[in-house]
């Protein structure tokens, strides 16, 4: 504004000019007292008239707005406060999106943390690159030199105690070689040349049940057992191996898969049974270690995850956050985490097929999509039902059948090969790459009932557990329906509510990799 018109107008009245000074001054007051109780940032008092006038006549035809003006500026002020108005200033002039404003602020915090370590932590600041890296490769070029000679060792102790001559037992072992037909049992020949046996193969891999029907009572003894799976290992079947045996280790987790039938049964278990099922209630041998005392070691180290994002739920809900990972950023493209595809136009056939067909149909396309685009990493496909099971082969059967340049990547003869497989047989298995099918979910009418199968029932949450830690790259879930669609009450099984947690961290990390509109 003018404040003193005198030199410029000396041909107006004087009295005129007081006039026309005053009523500037009194502008100027009312548009400071204005831009003050509008905490505007803009100072009107010094823009020319003309363009005052232009964002008057703006500011009438946007009345509506002066409150969202009003608090932008509120909010400009409290930044400005916590030395954070630059970041403000960016998002004004368009550089950072306003959905990006919170991962762009945690970036320069965790950039700002970054660059204080290296600047007053000194095995930081004095860190040589490639001095690290020579001496990793040289530890790994000396392990694997040691790891070598440990094998070429312990052939050659082997080998000395080898059993020789052609009476006893080798005459035995040596007589059922050359026979063609007509050989001994397992169970007779072991009790008959055992020690013979034993000292040719000093390792059996063996089940429990294998363990009752081949090995005798006191025919042969074992320096050491091991359990893998202990948690699987109901006690009445360990008790064989471990009379055979001076010592033992079990190794397994609590926190997985129950005692099952699975070495009694080699059929899959079904649906209809895993939902009746009782068995998280047996005590399995892993149990019965840990309530006489034994000394106990946790593995830690969670060798199997490349992405924090696929353990970080089970690390969260069942391992009190003592599970930890190596990190490996930029080492794996393909390891991209934790995915969700929400598909919340298919619809689940509760009361007729049991299905979702056309969320089958989707897992069924993603898998080809996988084996032409990335056909070196192995794939397996989980679904919750033996229903939705079915249902994705015979979908992707379909797809096979119109494009068969895939074929190779579905062939059996590979060590780890493609598989869909229901919830319940799934222990054990991991794969590159982990697709989950839920199959339940919203019906035609919008109903969502809270069932899920296995998830349901006594100890849902460790078959839970072991579905979600399956996958070394990358996971992907599919469902029609997400958190928020599902609502729990206090007798909500603790499975139901471990797969809520999942899902919504699934769908929150989905939103967070989305990139803002």
């Amino acid at each position: 504004m003018l404040a003193n018109l005198a030199s410029t107008a000396p041909s107006i009245d004087a009295s005129r000019l007081q006039q026309i000074q005053a009523k500037l001054t009194e502008l100027n007051s009312s548009l400071a007292r204005l831009t003050g109780l509008l905490a505007l940032r803009e100072d009107s008092a010094h823009q020319p008239i003309d363009a005052l006038q232009r964002q008057s006549s703006t500011q009438l035809q946007q009345l509506e707005r002066l409150y969202e003006m009003a608090r932008y500026n509120r909010l400009g002020a409290s930044l400005g406060q916590r030395g954070l108005l630059p970041l403000l200033d960016r998002a004004y002039q368009g550089d950072v999106a306003p959905g990006q404003m919170q991962s762009h602020l945690r970036l320069n915090w965790y950039r700002h943390l970054l660059a204080h370590a290296y600047a007053h932590a000194d095995p930081l600041r004095r860190f040589d690159r490639q001095a690290h890296e020579s001496a990793i490769s040289e530890f790994r070029r000396l392990d694997m030199a040691l790891f070598r000679q440990t094998q070429e060792r312990l052939v050659l102790q082997h080998f000395r105690q080898l059993p020789s001559g052609g009476a006893g037992e080798m005459e035995i072992l040596r007589r059922e070689m050359n026979k063609k037909r007509r050989h001994l049992p397992i169970r007779q020949l072991l009790a008959q040349a055992g020690r013979a046996v034993q000292k040719i193969k000093p390792v059996f891999m063996m089940s429990p049940m294998s363990v009752a029907t081949y090995l005798q009572p006191g025919d042969l003894e074992f320096d050491l057992v091991i359990f893998d799976e202990a948690s699987q290992v109901r006690v009445v079947d360990a008790f064989g191996p471990l009379l055979r045996a001076r010592q033992a280790v079990v190794v397994g987790d609590t926190r997985q898969m129950p005692p099952t039938d699975f070495f009694n049964k080699s059929l899959e278990l079904g649906e209809e049974e895993a939902e009746i099922s009782s068995t998280a209630d047996i005590e399995s041998i892993l149990n019965m270690f840990l309530a006489k005392g034994a000394p106990e070691s946790w593995l830690r180290w969670h060798y199997r995850s490349r992405h924090e994002s696929l353990i970080l739920v089970s690390n969260r809900e069942f391992y009190d956050n003592k599970l930890f990972i190596f990190p490996s950023p930029g080492l794996n493209p393909q390891a991209r985490g934790l995915l969700f595809h929400h598909l919340p136009d298919t619809v689940y056939e509760r009361g007729t097929t049991r299905t979702n067909p056309d969320e089958a149909r989707a897992v069924a396309q993603a898998v080809m999509r996988h084996a032409r685009e990335t056909p070196s990493l192995t794939l397996g496909v989980v679904a919750f039902s033996t229903a939705q099971r079915d249902c994705i082969l015979q979908e992707l059967e379909a797809l096979r059948q119109e494009d068969s340049s895939c074929e190779a990547f579905f062939s059996d003869d590979q060590l780890e090969g493609f598989f869909v497989k229901n919830l319940e047989n799934v222990q054990g298995d991991e794969r590159d790459v982990i697709m989950i099918s839920i199959g339940y979910g919203r019906t035609a009418e919008g109903n969502l009932s809270r069932n899920f199968g296995p998830i349901n029932s006594e100890g849902g949450q460790r078959r839970l557990n072991v579905l979600i830690t399956r996958a070394r790259l990358a996971m992907e879930v599919f469902s029609n329906f997400t958190a928020k669609d599902l609502t729990i009450a206090a007798d909500t099984p603790v499975g139901v509510k471990a797969l809520r947690e999942f899902l919504h961290y699934a769908a929150q990390r989905d939103q967070e990799r989305r990139p803002a509109a």
